[in-house]
């Protein structure tokens, strides 16, 4: 009896192992999940100052367009002031145009690094989840193991009491018929 403690016991500590660590491994993933929300969160408010910036950059182009429209049916003074807005106009574009650039390489490089990270996580819970599975599958055959040696062990103390009663009752009629003849 024993025995059979003794060699369940193993068995038990790698499955809480395995449980332990598909836990910890769940609550990296929900780690994970919940850093991905905020990095989608922070895309999406990325995206928007994108949109933003690029109306932006469309509304000054088209003022542009209209102040050199302008320069070049007024006067000389007015149309080097409006050279000079339309240059500072087209320098304003180009920076906005640049950090929209810069935008969406950052919300592009976001999103790779998103998908790699769920990649990761995913395949190392499958992985746990393959593990566990096996050593769930070697406890329970290791079980069965037990329950029929426990069933082996049984039916020969059985039998093993029934030919000491057959043993004993034989002895006993022995002793009766010694007793016989003696007392003849």
């Amino acid at each position: 009896m024993s025995d059979s403690k003794r060699s369940v016991a193993p068995v038990d500590l790698p499955s809480q192992r395995l449980e332990l660590k598909l836990k910890r491994l769940k609550e990296e993933y929900v780690n994970a999940r919940k850093e991905l929300y905020s990095r989608i969160e922070e895309n999406n408010a990325l995206q928007h100052e994108l949109v933003e910036y690029r109306f932006k950059v469309d509304y000054y182009s088209q003022m542009n367009n209209q102040t050199l429209h302008l320069a070049t049916s007024s006067n000389e003074q007015e149309s080097s002031t409006a050279v000079q807005l339309y240059l500072k106009e087209k320098a304003d574009s180009q920076c906005w145009q640049s950090k929209c650039r810069m935008y969406q390489q950052k919300i592009e490089q976001l999103q790779k690094n998103y998908e790699l990270t769920k990649d990761k996580y995913k395949q190392r819970l499958q992985e746990e989840r393959g593990i566990f599975e096996r050593t769930k599958l070697k406890y329970l055959d290791h079980m069965k193991n037990i329950q029929n040696d426990l069933h082996e062990t049984r039916q020969l103390l059985e039998k093993d009491a029934e030919l000491k009663m057959s043993q004993e009752s034989a002895y006993q009629e022995l002793i009766d018929e010694r007793r016989q003849l003696l007392t003849r």
